[in-house]
């Protein structure tokens, strides 16, 4: 993998009042997205945000888009990083809602997936993660194209992987955790 230059993660001297409008803005573009890609009928659990649907074998999946890191008070250098958990969280839909009678006998989904990435990368990963829940239900890795912005995947780049960082998102995190760990050691050395 080729080393190109990696633009720095947009950094907030205060954290915004407009984070919560910025996290519903984002939730809502991408799973609009998502869903026209899918093409598939989507119900929304209205208190935790995040979007269920069922699998062509009737699973139930569910996909929650969330802040993994931000900008703080304390913390006014920490790059803002989203997180594309799907399967990973237990949430109530109201599945009769979505598919009458049939909702008794649900099963969840057997696989998870999670994807952290910068917000400004979030747009161009809805069709990826289309293909990769569609390779997912089909179990046929040749359907997962290579994603939009290299990234680091934990247990290789197939079906059993479920967890995976962009290059940049990943890189500024760990120079934001490694700036950290100097400054306390400086302090606490002293």
């Amino acid at each position: 993998m080729t080393t190109a230059s990696i633009p720095e993660a947009r950094h907030h001297s205060s954290p915004s009042s407009g984070e919560g409008c910025r996290i519903s803005n984002l939730r809502r573009a991408f799973y609009g997205s998502f869903t026209e890609l899918l093409r598939r009928t989507t119900i929304r659990d209205r208190t935790r945000q995040a979007i269920g649907w069922l699998s062509d074998d009737g699973n139930v999946n569910n996909l929650y888009l969330h802040f993994y890191a931000r900008p703080s008070w304390e913390n006014p250098r920490c790059p803002l990083i989203v997180r594309i958990a799907i399967n990973h969280f237990g949430f109530n839909f109201n599945w009769k809602k979505l598919c009458g009678k049939r909702a008794n006998g649900l099963t969840r989904s057997n696989w998870s997936f999670e994807l952290s990435l910068f917000p400004d990368q979030l747009m161009e990963f809805s069709g990826w993660v289309v293909n990769l829940v569609l390779a997912h239900e089909k179990s046929d890795a040749s359907l997962l194209p290579d994603p939009p912005y290299p990234c680091y995947f934990w247990c290789g780049y197939d079906l059993d992987c479920n967890y995976a960082w962009t290059k940049n998102a990943s890189d500024s995190m760990d120079a934001y955790y490694e700036k950290r760990k100097s400054q306390y050691r400086r302090t606490h050395n002293s």
